[in-house]
């Protein structure tokens, strides 16, 4: 899949003022949500290829109590 990059700039550009203001409302008023979405990519590009799949197992624990949230350990074994 291939996306045109002016048109993405465009919807970003246009859009920008409604992803400001969701940032700003999520609690982080004096903060840029561009700056944070740049931090992101960069992470991500960090991340190294991998070669093989990966298998990943998930233990789940879920609490009764509804206020707290569900937990999930990717380390336990089988």
């Amino acid at each position: 899949m291939t996306l045109d990059n002016h048109k993405l700039i465009a919807v970003y550009v246009e859009y920008y003022p409604l992803f400001q203001q969701a940032y700003d409302d999520l609690g982080y008023p004096s903060a840029y949500f561009n700056d944070r979405l740049v931090e992101v990519i960069d992470h991500l590009l960090e991340t190294p290829d991998t070669k093989d799949p990966m298998l990943r197992v998930y233990h789940r624990f879920v609490s009764t109590n509804p206020s707290q949230p569900e937990y999930v350990s990717p380390t336990l074994p089988i």
